[in-house]
C-alpha cells in the first residue's frame, strides 16, 4: 500500500515539474543538464539500455547528482511521452520535492536506497524490490 503511495507522489511531482518547465527529458539533454550543473536530481526508468545506465551513472556520480532508478513505464506515464527512459529535474522546488519523498521511503521494505560514493551523498539508486 506504501509503495502504491510513493508510485503515486512520484509520479504526480514528476508530471508537475513536466508541465512547470522544469524537467529535461532524454539521455543527450539529462546529461547536459547535469554536466553544466542544471539537474538537482536524475531519473532513469529501469529498462533503459545498459550505454545510456553507465553514461548517466557516471554523469552524476562525478557531478554529485543524486541518481533515481525508477520502475518502467512511469517517467513516460508522468511525462506523457513515449520512450522516455531518462529525465533530469532542474533546481528547485520539485527537487525538494522528490528527494523528500525518496528520504521517507528509505525505510520501506519494497525500497533501497544507497549511495554510490561513499565520501558524498551522491548516486542514490531506487528500486523496487517487488519487480
Amino acid at each position: 500500500m506504501r509503495e502504491m503511495m510513493t508510485d503515486k507522489k512520484m509520479h504526480g511531482i514528476i508530471g508537475l515539474a513536466v508541465r512547470a518547465g522544469q524537467v529535461v527529458l532524454g539521455e543527450a539533454m539529462t546529461i547536459h543538464a547535469i554536466r553544466s550543473h542544471e539537474a538537482e536530481i536524475a531519473f532513469l526508468d529501469d529498462s533503459a539500455a545498459c550505454n545510456a545506465v553507465k553514461k548517466i551513472a557516471d554523469a552524476c556520480e562525478y557531478h554529485f547528482v543524486p541518481l533515481v532508478i525508477i520502475k518502467s513505464g512511469i517517467l513516460e506515464s508522468a511525462t506523457g511521452k513515449e520512450g522516455r527512459k531518462a529525465a533530469a529535474i532542474l533546481k528547485g522546488t520539485f527537487a525538494k520535492q522528490v528527494l523528500s519523498i525518496l528520504s521517507q521511503t528509505q525505510n520501506d521494505s519494497s525500497y533501497s536506497l544507497y549511495s554510490r560514493s561513499l565520501s558524498h551523498n551522491a548516486g542514490v539508486h531506487v528500486t523496487n524490490d517487488q519487480g
